[in-house]
């Protein structure tokens, strides 16, 4: 074999780097903290240098614990909600002996079957499930069948087999509702989709009852198509119309995607949050902080964390009692419902 032709391997990064084939190994599996700045430095130059690419499938028949892969099913990954659910699977699984494959279903149920199989043809350990389902899904009863094992999110119900991470969407509901009793300027609007998942359903039934027991009036609900910002958008607008002569509303958005929208739409309507609309959202993204928009913040990227491990404690013990965590959630008070 011709010099050109040869391949880059491990022995020779360790010997262009000056350390042994072992150092090389750890410290580009992560497993190196015990070795100065320097050598790791001097390892990712060679690698560099040279063009290294690691071959996982000849590591793979060296290793003693076989790396796994997860597959992660999302509705939306263009929602930061979900983006970073994401980051903290990521965050758990980082140094672990563990990859993840992402896909996102955009809501479509025959798009989440076909990236189902796919996945599973590619022999992939498990799941971690954030796209809607019910405990009925052929994609579930399939998961099952196979003893694949899978974690569901919040958006899921009816399952009694997937271990679980689920928000206290009732919890979540009091507060927005609390919050809105206190903050009232004008009528109250709620803006939520037309098609909700469980939770989205509990968290909208949860706003009503606490706004019924304290005998505050919802002036009107508006359905939007979808949870984008565009979506928002579009009802903000039909609101905006509809209340023209309204000096005062306050609005709630189901998340914080949809309210976005409307803040953009209040703006075009010449008005001013919160002088003339009070706004909050729900989900606590990172725009939300940039936006001053008040909302209840749900823990995703810990969420992301808790659901792999819990993926990885099943991988390790399939038939350990099945886990449900309930997470809580907090109100963030920003400027968008101050009496400012």
């Amino acid at each position: 074999m011709s010099q050109l032709n040869k391949k880059t391997t491990i022995k020779d990064v360790a010997a262009k780097a000056g350390v042994s084939v072992t150092t090389v190994s750890q410290i580009l599996n992560h497993k190196g903290a015990r070795f100065p700045a320097a050598t790791h430095k001097q390892v990712r130059q060679a690698v560099a240098d040279l063009g290294y690419v690691a071959n996982f499938s000849a590591r793979n028949t060296r290793l003693t614990v076989r790396r796994r892969t997860i597959g992660v099913l999302v509705p939306q990954i263009q929602n930061p909600f979900f983006a970073n659910l994401f980051r903290g699977i990521q965050d758990y699984l980082y140094d672990q002996a563990a990859d993840t494959f992402l896909v996102s279903t955009d809501g479509d149920n025959v798009k989440a079957q076909q990236y189902m199989k796919q996945l599973i043809h590619r022999s992939v350990d498990g799941f971690i499930i954030a796209s809607q389902l019910d405990g009925q899904d052929p994609l579930l009863k399939k998961l099952r069948r196979l003893r694949i094992p899978y974690v569901l999110l919040d958006q899921n119900e009816g399952d009694q087999a997937g271990d679980q991470i689920i928000v206290n969407e009732r919890q979540g509901g009091q507060l927005v509702a609390a919050h809105l009793a206190a903050v009232k300027q004008g009528p109250i609007i709620l803006v939520v989709p037309r098609q909700q998942s469980a939770n989205i359903h509990l968290r909208i039934a949860a706003v009503k009852a606490e706004l019924a027991r304290r005998q505050v009036e919802i002036a009107a609900i508006y359905q939007t198509s979808a949870l984008e910002k565009s979506a928002g958008a579009l009802t903000g607008r039909q609101i905006m119309q509809d209340f023209a002569t309204a000096p005062h509303l306050t609005i709630w958005a189901v998340a914080d995607e949809v309210a976005l929208g409307i803040i953009k739409a209040v703006r075009q309507a010449r008005k001013q949050i919160p002088e003339n609309v009070k706004l909050m959202g729900y989900d606590d993204t990172d725009y939300a902080d940039y936006l001053n928009l008040t909302t209840i913040h749900q823990p995703v990227v810990t969420i992301g964390r808790e659901a792999a491990a819990l993926l990885q404690a099943r991988l390790a013990d399939p038939v350990r009692p099945r886990q449900v965590i309930v997470k809580p959630v907090t109100l963030v008070r920003r400027d968008s419902t101050s009496d400012d």
